[in-house]
């Protein structure tokens, strides 16, 4: 018998671990792949972009991480990174944080059945092991970045407990369309891209915006994919601004100089691979500058989805923060049952903001707990 149980053991979990432990509760944390905080190496392309000074309490969650030994640089843009610019230095940090102060970590357990009866928690792993607790966290995470051991296993555990769903899609993903677009495979541009939903923006972001042979990324792009809902007659249109900073007329007046002085309105203003396309787009029966104008200034894709959950970097949707005491994280359909980081509904842009989400959860859940053992 356990005082907590946490099953997850990525950010959120151990962080949980590591601050509601102490002298009058026994934690254990069970983990389903071979190591803890699988997903944390892969964030910020292995440098672990874990906060920004922008995200709901800052303060408080920088303040938290360096009580267990994290402690960060922030860039121009406010995202905070650790000082050895080493994702595993965050994992060891967690990890030994928790251990320190007696959390047991188990790994390679695969929970199969959670039940709550008489008052505890029951937990059942595959290989037949059973724990109780008086108190349960589920931080298993979303179905973002399957590779990690990101099943969404934790979805039909918060269900059987009489929580409902907002259904899970992949978000700060690149997005697939409709139209050919292998001739700009590996160009990289910067501008401004719109989504539309039938025919109405929605949100606009700008930046650097890369070309695959069959989908669009970059970080504005990726932010984006977090509006879009296929389905139910909804027709998504992505709009790219190559010229972001000029009007249509300023841009007409560039690109008719360039074609006095070196022979062709685009020369030296877009990479080679996107004037070839922007012609092949701008059809044969076309002419003049302010086609290609016109173009680009409002490229528009016709999106067809999105990448999967191998390419995600979030999951949007989860459990309802509607069915959650959000000062405790308690679920409010079941005592002492507590929800943190992923699996909750909340996705966030780019920029450490999700981490910085599930840290404060993580927080806001071991206050309450360790409030509980006093």
């Amino acid at each position: 018998m356990y005082d907590l149980i946490i099953i997850g053991g990525g950010a959120s979990g151990l962080l949980t671990a590591a601050l509601a432990s102490g002298e009058n509760m026994n934690v254990l944390v069970l983990e389903r792949n071979n190591q803890p905080g699988k997903k944390i190496y892969a964030t910020g392309n292995g440098h672990c972009n874990y906060l920004n000074t922008k995200a709901e309490g800052f303060r408080t969650i920088d303040r938290e991480l360096e009580s267990v030994g994290i402690v960060g640089v922030c860039d121009e843009d406010g995202r905070y990174y650790p000082r050895s610019r080493e994702a595993s230095s965050v994992v060891s940090a967690l990890i030994s944080a928790a251990e320190s102060k007696g959390v047991q970590i188990l790994c390679d357990c695969h929970v199969t059945d959670v039940i709550k009866r008489d008052g505890h928690f029951t937990v059942v792993t595959k290989d037949g092991r059973k724990f109780e607790s008086i108190l349960l966290v589920i931080a298993t995470g979303g179905k973002a970045g399957i590779q990690f051991g990101c099943y969404g296993e934790g979805y039909k555990w918060a269900q059987l407990f009489g929580h409902s769903l907002v259904k899970p899609v992949p978000a700060l993903v690149p997005v697939e369309c409709e139209e050919d677009i292998s001739l700009l495979h590996g160009v990289r541009v910067r501008g401004k891209v719109s989504l539309y939903c039938n025919e109405e923006k929605i949100c606009e972001d700008a930046g650097e915006i890369q070309f695959t042979k069959d989908s669009i990324s970059g970080i504005c792009v990726m932010n984006l994919s977090r509006n879009i809902r296929l389905g139910e007659n909804r027709e998504y249109i992505l709009s790219i601004d190559l010229f972001p900073e000029l009007t249509e007329d300023e841009l007409l007046d560039l690109f008719l100089h360039q074609k006095q002085v070196l022979g062709c309105g685009m020369a030296g203003l877009v990479p080679e691979k996107m004037h070839a396309y922007l012609h092949s787009r701008k059809g044969e029966d076309a002419h003049g500058p302010s086609v290609m104008t016109g173009l680009a200034k409002d490229l528009r894709f016709k999106l067809k989805g999105t990448k999967g959950w191998a390419d995600a970097q979030v999951t949007s949707g989860g459990v309802p923060l509607s069915e959650i005491d959000e000062k405790t994280m308690e679920s409010k359909i079941v005592e002492g049952l507590y929800f943190t980081g992923e699996i909750v509904d909340y996705d966030g842009p780019c920029g450490g903001y999700n981490l910085a989400n599930a840290w404060r959860m993580a927080i806001l859940a071991a206050k309450e707990i360790k409030d509980l053992s006093r």
